[in-house]
């Protein structure tokens, strides 16, 4: 038996791995999902239920919650709307990627048109996603985000 710098016995010879790092592990996607209407909540959580790597660790249905909620779970992927009541989901936004800039946030709404996607740019929004096309394109959306690595990835038109 040896002792590695560790202070860890490893037995038989072999050499002990340093401990894994959440990229090594296939941990799932954690999903913070921000939108006033429950009923979409609902929609959006069963169709993130379908893939094993997407996990929903909270739900918000204003701003504020969303900012708050945003600091205590701290997900990977924020499904932001756009028009909620009190602070909306662009301020959400920014104040959200000013505290946790390494948190990825998605707008998803029923806007499509180019001035809430400037906004959404302004605002920090790592990608944009229209309502209409959302179940086609949200799991997709959000793969393409992470495969960028840590630099901001390019705002998504889907």
């Amino acid at each position: 038996m040896k002792t590695l710098t560790w202070g860890i016995a490893c037995f038989a010879g072999r050499e002990l791995t340093p401990p894994p790092t959440k990229e090594s592990l296939s941990m799932s996607t954690t999903i913070l999902t921000v939108d006033d209407d429950r009923r979409f909540l609902e929609i959006v959580k069963c169709h993130l239920e379908k893939d094993p790597d997407l996990s929903i660790v909270g739900q918000a249905t204003d701003g504020e919650q969303a900012i708050r909620l945003a600091r205590e779970l701290q997900p990977d992927v924020v499904l932001m709307d756009i028009s909620m009541p009190g602070i909306n989901g662009l301020k959400a936004t920014k104040l959200i990627k000013t505290e946790q800039p390494e948190t990825k946030v998605v707008i998803v709404t029923l806007h499509d048109e180019e001035a809430y996607r400037m906004a959404a740019t302004e605002n920090g929004a790592d990608s944009f996603l229209c309502k209409k096309t959302l179940l086609k394109s949200l799991i997709p959306t959000i793969r393409q985000i992470f495969a960028k690595g840590p630099k901001k990835a390019p705002l998504v038109k889907q």
